[in-house]
């Protein structure tokens, strides 16, 4: 007797859908009451299931049944690197979790840029060394110097590091990464840059800087691929890079040797609220370059740590966190103009509503069909011309950064 399938059914989605909720195949097996086998014969695609199992998975999964009978038509990027803080094999489910639904971010750009005209990405190349072992501590501290001119950022502080990042083209998206042993990750996919900040442990102060860090990466290590970063040697020295360039942007030397006139932690702490950023920041800026030496370099760290400020710092109440516009204002205006509808939406996306508006910032259950909910015109997203027809092309502005 031939056992009942569904037809269309694409192995592949269910591992996607599996390693974004952080499921190995057992424990999907035992949440759907579903043979361990059965379940890896759907994947390869050696089976397909019934509908009624197929609906038990989608429940189980949280993603609709027609996600996995759609065939992706975008071509992924599998060679450039992904940056992470670690490579380990302790942190792999939760790599794997945080690049499935990586690439449901990506779908949903994709989405949105068919009807909405985002910033071009304005990112140079500064022609750095491919190779991470000759590009030096004096040509990061340039090169970041360099970047902050070619956006005309003066000297000063920069009021907004993630609308920076959005207005120049860079795709930021900040949401729970569920794992503390992943800050965040970034990766130039094709032609789009994407930064990804969890917001599972982020002061504000830690997020600007995280959020440097990653455009370090992009900027210093934008040719590696995903093969380069694989041993411990070479992703230990890529990340102590982009922690130096993200030092050099958002404070670069000139402007501590102008403003920093101590190096004392009752000092950081009053310019904290100025930079925006930590008083350990401060204090590793200092060491790198050159106004404290090792000892006093360790003295202040304990001196940190006795105070209790490896944790929560001061200030980090009340400093607000950078949050992500570009994606929330997108289907905003798709929406506010009648591009098209939630419904529409969902039905494109073939995601789970929740998942949308996380990634991208939006109200929780605004993309749900059961409630309408109606946010005021936000000044920092503008129509460049009134929408005629639907599905013509909504120009998105940028924020001022």
């Amino acid at each position: 007797m031939r056992r009942p399938s569904t037809p269309g059914f694409i192995g592949d989605k269910l591992r996607e859908a599996r390693e974004a909720r952080g499921l190995n195949g057992t424990a999907l097996a035992d949440l759907t009451d579903i043979s361990r086998q059965s379940i890896s014969k759907y994947e390869i695609g050696d089976q397909s299931p019934s509908p009624e199992t197929l609906e038990r998975i989608s429940k189980v999964l949280k993603v609709p049944i027609d996600y996995f009978l759609t065939p992706r038509k975008r071509t992924l990027d599998l060679k450039s690197a992904i940056f992470y803080r670690s490579m380990s094999t302790k942190t792999l489910t939760e790599r794997l979790r945080a690049e499935k639904r990586f690439i449901w971010l990506q779908d949903i750009v994709a989405y949105l840029m068919s009807m909405v005209d985002f910033p071009k990405v304005n990112l140079p190349d500064f022609n750095i060394p491919e190779n991470p072992e000759l590009i030096t501590d004096t040509l990061i501290e340039d090169t970041a110097l360099e970047l902050r001119q070619y956006w005309g950022l003066g000297l000063g502080p920069i009021s907004n590091m993630v609308w920076l990042l959005e207005n120049n083209g860079i795709i930021v998206s900040s949401y729970s990464l569920e794992t503390a042993t992943l800050d965040a990750f970034s990766q130039h996919h094709f032609d789009r840059p994407y930064v990804v900040i969890g917001t599972d442990k982020h002061s504000a102060a830690r997020a600007r800087f995280t959020a440097g860090h990653e455009l370090g990466h992009l900027v210093l290590h934008k040719h590696l691929s995903q093969k380069d970063i694989r041993t411990p040697k070479t992703l230990k020295l890529i990340e102590a890079q982009a922690n130096r360039f993200s030092g050099a942007f958002h404070l670069p030397e000139r402007s501590f040797s102008e403003d920093f006139l101590q190096v004392d932690l009752d000092y950081f702490r009053v310019k904290k609220s100025r930079w925006k950023l930590s008083i350990a920041f401060f204090v590793e800026r200092a060491k790198n370059l050159g106004y404290v030496d090792e000892s006093r370099y360790k003295l202040l760290r304990r001196y940190i740590s006795r105070k209790g400020w490896t944790k929560v710092e001061p200030l980090d109440e009340e400093i607000e966190v950078e949050k992500p516009q570009l994606l929330k204002d997108s289907f905003e205006l798709i929406i506010q103009n009648n591009v098209c509808t939630r419904s529409e939406i969902l039905q494109k996306l073939k995601l789970n509503p929740d998942d949308i508006e996380s990634v991208c910032g939006l109200p929780s259950r605004y993309l749900s069909p059961a409630e309408v909910i109606k946010l005021p015109q936000r000044k920092s997203a503008k129509l460049k011309r009134d929408i005629e027809q639907p599905g013509e092309v909504i120009d998105l502005f940028g924020k001022k950064a």
